[in-house]
């Protein structure tokens, strides 16, 4: 059976179909609760448990212990895809074959030949894309991504994401983190670092990447070695001769840092390394203040705060089953996107803008920091 067009009637609403119901997919099940344009139509997982659990506050969804029987069966117009990364894409394809469309869990794909299938299925069909990459929608991104497009900023030329946590009991845990996330060396989970930076570099992409590791140092909770070194830097060059730099470290002993900064010709932006600090910018011409101190952000929010954060951020900030503000607004924006008939806000080339970069860093540290040129996924086509 294939997806139902979405060319809805007035009152009609999106069938959502959800798969995998861990923490990540019933975080974003609490837009569409509460969203006018969609409603959760069927869910699949093999944990009926989960099942029962994730749907005490739904009514009328259907239950598939088959992924593709949902697909078939469940009469849905778009499926979240919340199942472990290296399963995204063989899922998104099975789905865009049908005509439904899909929004994934990042990582969009584990390899480059998935890479190559997944934009060739989106190429062929109907349905759209979106990748969730949700932190091209925390506020503060999305705010400066405002401010540089008033050019108050200037040009921006250099930026650079630091993300670095503690998670090494994760590397023996079981799941399928083991071999994707601490079995492999380089920056492959860095579409976080990379997705916002971007989103500021507009109409900009990554044509050749390096990548270095600090090494070894720590060894997994049951002794054995991770193949993950500690830290991870990247280096990126755009097609417009930017300059990026991506680290990830997911074994330091330190707290969570989440760390963006940027430069342009006219000022530059710090994100809060901390709780207790602010996210900060400077301009080099702002009327009044001193052109040698630093502003916080939340200053320009009345200006630059973006609509749909103007019409979601109060709900967003009361989100049903945890996790952060931004996942709900992401979730918003994919569902009217594709209520409304907009070109997805994180589609295939986009993704693939994040994706390709951090996989083939996984190659440039084999090779002692080779440089590596990246291909345009825009040029991809059918054999």
């Amino acid at each position: 059976m294939k997806g139902r067009k979405v060319n809805l009637s007035k009152n009609e609403q999106l069938n959502i179909g959800v798969v995998g119901l861990g923490v990540r997919s019933r975080i974003l099940l609490s837009p569409i609760l509460e969203s006018e344009y969609a409603r959760l139509a069927a869910v699949c997982d093999l944990n009926m448990e989960a099942m029962d659990r994730t749907l005490k506050d739904f009514k009328d969804v259907k239950r598939f212990d088959s992924y593709e029987e949902m697909l078939d069966k469940g009469n849905i117009d778009a499926v979240i895809l919340g199942t472990p990364m290296q399963m995204h894409a063989p899922q998104a394809i099975r789905a865009l074959e049908r005509g439904i469309n899909v929004y994934s869990e990042v990582v969009a794909a584990v390899s480059m030949e998935q890479c190559r299938e997944l934009v060739i299925a989106c190429n062929k069909s109907k349905a759209k894309y979106m990748l969730g990459e949700n932190f091209n929608y925390m506020k503060m991104v999305m705010i400066v991504k405002n401010i540089i497009e008033s050019n108050i900023l200037g040009e921006p030329y250099y930026a650079e994401s630091e993300y670095a946590t503690n998670a090494r009991g994760m590397a023996s845990d079981g799941t399928w983190r083991n071999e994707w996330m601490f079995g492999v060396n380089g920056i492959t989970y860095g579409m976080h670092n990379l997705g916002p930076l971007l989103t500021w570099f507009k109409d900009d992409r990554v044509v050749r990447i390096c990548c270095e590791g600090s090494g070894n140092h720590y060894k997994k909770p049951d002794g054995n070695p991770i193949v993950l070194e500690d830290s991870c830097v990247m280096l990126a060059k755009t097609e417009k001769d930017r300059l990026l730099k991506i680290r990830i470290d997911l074994q330091g002993s330190r707290p969570r840092l989440m760390k963006f900064s940027l430069q342009c010709t006219k000022g530059m932006f710090d994100s809060a390394r901390s709780e207790s600090e602010n996210d900060i910018i400077w301009m080099e011409d702002i009327g009044d203040w001193s052109p040698k101190s630093y502003m916080d952000l939340d200053k320009f929010e009345g200006k630059h705060l973006p609509d749909i954060w103007r019409k979601y951020g109060e709900a967003a900030g009361r989100l049903r089953y945890g996790g952060r503000d931004f996942d709900y607004i992401i979730m918003m924006d994919f569902i009217e996107a594709l209520y409304n008939g907009r070109r997805m806000p994180v589609g295939i080339h986009e993704a693939m803008d994040m994706t390709v970069p951090c996989l083939l860093s996984q190659e440039s540290i084999k090779l002692d920091g080779k440089w590596i040129e990246v291909p345009d996924s825009r040029t991809w086509q059918a054999l």
